[in-house]
This record gives C-alpha cells, structure tokens and sequence, in this order.
C-alpha cells in the first residue's frame, strides 16, 4: 500500500513538472580561472526565474533572478522558472573556480 502511494505521489510531481521548460545558463558548468557572469533565460516567456548558489534546492522562497550574476568562488548554481503556478525542473551547473580549490 506504501509503495503504492508512494509511486502515485511521485507520478503526480512529475507531471506537475513535465509541461514546464528549464530555464537555461549563458555559460556552461566547468573550471574557470577567474570571475564569470551568468544570465539565467527561462524558456516561457512572463516566467519567473528562482536560483539558489549553494546547491540547495530552489524555491519561490529563494532569490528571484532580476539581473546576470557574477561569480567569483565555486559555485553550484541552481534554478526554477515558476509560471501560471507551475513550477520546472530544476536547471543545475557547477562553476569550479580553480583559484577557490
């Protein structure tokens, strides 16, 4: 019965997620030798943009994205758009700062 559950719960997050785009990095993950800036795009147009940069997970309770970011220590980069009460896939990078390592 648990499992049952369990998978119809799982189900229902996935479709509530399925008809969503992720929004997208300007610059993919890997190792920079100094500061980049990354612009967050979401996919649908009028959608909000929510980040995190210590790897947890995004919420509409984390940093909306009003302008690009400028990083300058490593940094897991993580995003949502949220649009009409729907919310994305999370969007994921890790930007490895070789001077921070």
């Amino acid at each position: 019965m648990f499992t049952r559950i369990l998978l119809l719960m799982i189900g229902m997050l996935l479709s509530a997620t399925a008809g969503m785009s992720q929004p997208s990095f300007s610059m993919p993950h890997g190792l920079y030798e100094e500061a980049i800036t990354v612009a967050i795009t979401p996919a649908n147009a009028g959608a909000e943009v929510y980040y995190t940069t210590d790897g947890s997970t995004p919420t509409t309770e984390s940093t909306l994205y009003t302008s690009p970011l400028t990083l300058t220590k490593t940094t897991l980069l993580r995003a949502i758009e949220v649009a009409d009460g729907q919310s994305s896939a999370i969007t994921t990078a890790s930007y490895i700062m070789v001077s921070s390592v």
